[in-house]
């Protein structure tokens, strides 16, 4: 009798250890995260866009990118008080303000360099970002400017936003701007073609473009950009002078086939995306955003260079550049308020 007790004793024992072990290992999964099961709140879950129309994939974020989310959270903020290498009074003065002599620092100044690199935008359908209404593809830094990031140490950056058939209004901006320039560019179907083309001219005859422009491709999903250099075989750019660069858009323009003017001429042209697409890319603290067919006095970036150096910090401030309208046959744009009056 006394035996049989110790062994129920002995059972009764061993089983309730038995219950506490696995109830203390069970304990000790839940609350360490060790073998989360899927769809466990607490893992960190991004959503990514699978191809098909309302499919979303949950995906698990790598510690990798964990870390690197956590290194940009962390990273040091711009210099506030980063002052331009050429910001200086005698740069400011408008006698010195020479587009061509602002230049030399970021180009070289000769046409139709043979050393320099050949021009290409990079167009890879795939790519694109979707606009918030899943209208539009953005591809952003389609080309980048060689001196882009040298150029975003100063305080601001043009952006401008045009369709193909008026890009030439860049050779102007260019002749009154010597930093970043973010152009942003509607280009539906073989307008691409043509803006390719045409900007490769463009960058052999003006290299500053090289060095401080990148571009920014717009396209509608209904119509995306077509690349085909094939259409423009009878056209030889290099009969083409520089200065008539506008005259050479207008024929690359008119190899277009006839049926896209069915659809084009009453598309709707996405003014604010490529606007906001402009604005967005550029890395400075200001932006710049005027219309691509204003002209800029000579100097006017540095002259601004030197007006934001001398504000006082302020981060709610926006600053009005006017603008004024001229007659179109002046032979030269007013230099100061009093030619202006």
């Amino acid at each position: 009798m006394r035996g049989t007790r110790c062994w129920q004793l002995a059972v009764l024992t061993t089983g309730v250890n038995l219950f506490l072990s696995f109830t203390l290992v069970m304990y000790s999964f839940s609350h360490t995260g060790v073998h989360s099961p899927p769809g466990d709140p607490r893992a960190l879950l991004s959503l990514e866009y699978t191809g098909e129309e309302g499919v979303q994939t949950e995906v698990e974020t790598k510690p990798s990118q964990q870390a690197l989310a956590a290194g940009l959270q962390n990273a040091p903020a711009k210099p506030e008080n980063l002052t331009p290498e050429n910001l200086n009074p005698e740069n400011c003065n408008p006698e010195n303000l020479n587009p061509e002599n602002l230049n030399k620092e970021y180009a070289p100044l000769n046409q139709h360099s043979e050393t320099q690199e050949e021009f290409t935008i990079q167009y890879k359908p795939g790519e694109g970002v979707f606009d918030q209404f899943r209208m539009f593809k953005v591809f952003d830094f389609s080309k980048t400017g060689q001196n882009w990031l040298h150029l975003g140490k100063r305080h601001i950056c043009l952006g401008a936003q045009t369709s193909v058939d008026r890009i030439y209004h860049l050779v102007e901006l260019l002749g009154g701007w010597t930093g970043q320039l973010s152009l942003a560019i509607f280009t539906p179907d073989l307008e691409l073609s043509v803006a390719h083309k045409y900007i490769q001219f463009l960058s052999h005859c003006y290299p500053n473009l090289h060095q401080q422009v990148s571009f920014h491709l717009v396209e509608p999903v209904e119509h995306p950009g077509v690349m085909n250099m094939d259409i423009f075989n009878e056209i030889h750019e290099n009969q083409v002078k520089c200065e008539d660069h506008k005259i050479y858009l207008e024929q690359l323009m008119s190899y277009l086939p006839k049926n896209m003017s069915t659809w084009r001429v009453s598309y709707p042209y996405p003014q604010n995306l490529l606007r906001n697409t402009a604005k967005r890319t550029c890395q400075t603290e200001y932006t710049y955003i005027p219309d691509i067919d204003m002209v800029l006095p000579a100097g006017i970036d540095m002259q601004l260079e030197k007006f934001i150096e001398s504000q006082e910090n302020c981060n709610k401030c926006a600053y009005v550049v006017p603008t004024y309208e001229i007659k179109s046959d002046l032979t030269s744009t007013p230099k100061n308020k009093n030619e202006l009056r």
